[in-house]
């Protein structure tokens, strides 16, 4: 894989209402007939984009950290981790 192909990006408003499925159909024209990466803008973490791609191609277990903020209890678990100074997703 080369390195330029994980640099573009787009951000799309595809609806209030939409769900997933959706919103995947009404960016199909930009998504072309390779593998995409997709996510919102709601989660953080440290992920490495090239053994995230590899994991869908050949299961593993993470090893890295990941936690989505979905809840009320994971914003607050978040902010906990990012009070303590030494949040595991932080990497600068």
């Amino acid at each position: 894989m080369d390195v330029n192909d994980c640099r573009r990006r787009s951000i799309v408003d595809t609806g209030l209402e939409t769900m997933t499925g959706g919103r995947i159909k009404r960016v199909a024209s930009l998504l072309g007939r390779g593998s995409f990466c997709l996510t919102y803008g709601d989660g953080v973490a440290d992920i490495d984009i090239r053994e995230l791609i590899e994991f869908h191609k050949q299961p593993f277990r993470r090893t890295r950290f990941w936690k989505p903020m979905d809840t009320l209890r994971d914003k607050r678990e978040l902010e906990t981790l990012w009070a303590s100074g030494s949040p595991p997703w932080k990497r600068w």
